[in-house]
């Protein structure tokens, strides 16, 4: 069974001051589809952003634990991504009940787990998706990816080995089961053989393509861009920082 967290302001700001001494001064809900993200800013002026992850990422055994790792990998190899931030238990992590605001608990997961709590560095700057795409953007932003690619093929995690969304390869032809949401009958008929065309050929053969670990979900709404004149006279935009991993999963190169 789904549970996404309850969106409960006042508890979050408990939280925050139970897990991690710290008062807010400031909050506000980011986009978050499954999870709750909420945009924080501290008594010291701190900016972090608190993850509260759904019951289903959230139930299996080990695996935001090896999210954390893997942001920390990419951290200590030198990109600017989310750190997390150990908590007053000495943890990156912490499972906990959260109320619905009228105070009633709406916990629903399966394995009677409670939501992953997770404070995480705060990327100041702007999304990709909200300036001008330019050339020299979108190469850097692929210069970006080819480097990340290059470096996480040491990092290795049995957690994630397991993990198969459902928008990775492996998965691809359940999309089938959603192809009536697209509308047009044109565009649906292309979805429909590019799915057939998928399968005739690339699944006799996908056991055999080697496997990489992916950030799996690479768009302009996870990647964070900033105008510096101190390191980029040409006052244009250049990526500044990665973010959300939780997506993350080995897939066909």
């Amino acid at each position: 069974m789904y549970s996404r967290p309850p969106n409960n302001i006042e508890f979050v700001k408990q939280l925050v001051k139970r897990l991690y001494n710290y008062e807010v001064k400031q909050i506000k809900e980011l986009n978050g589809a499954d999870d709750r993200n909420y945009y924080l800013v501290t008594n010291h002026e701190k900016e972090f952003v608190l993850k509260i992850t759904n019951t289903v990422e959230g139930s299996v055994p080990g695996l935001l634990d090896a999210v954390n790792s893997f942001i920390l990998f990419l951290h200590n190899n030198g990109f600017r991504v989310s750190v997390p931030q150990v908590n007053t238990n000495g943890k990156y992590l912490s499972y906990e009940e959260i109320p619905s605001p009228d105070g009633q608990s709406v916990h629903e997961s399966p394995l009677n787990t409670a939501y992953g709590v997770r404070l995480l560095e705060f990327i100041s700057g702007k999304l990709l998706r909200d300036v001008p795409f330019t050339p020299q953007l979108l190469t850097e932003c692929g210069q970006v990816l080819a480097h990340m690619t290059i470096a996480i093929q040491t990092f290795e995690s049995q957690v994630i080995s397991k993990s198969r969304p459902d928008w990775s390869l492996l998965n691809v032809l359940a999309v089938r089961q959603y192809i009536d949401a697209v509308q047009n009958q044109e565009d649906r008929d292309v979805v429909s053989a590019t799915l057939d065309e998928f399968e005739r050929t690339v699944m006799p053969i996908l056991d055999e393509l080697e496997t990489n670990l992916i950030h799996g979900d690479f768009n302009e709404m996870n990647i964070i861009v900033h105008k510096n004149p101190n390191e980029h006279p040409d006052n244009e935009y250049h990526v500044k920082g990665v973010i959300d991993f939780g997506d993350i999963h080995y897939a066909p190169r």
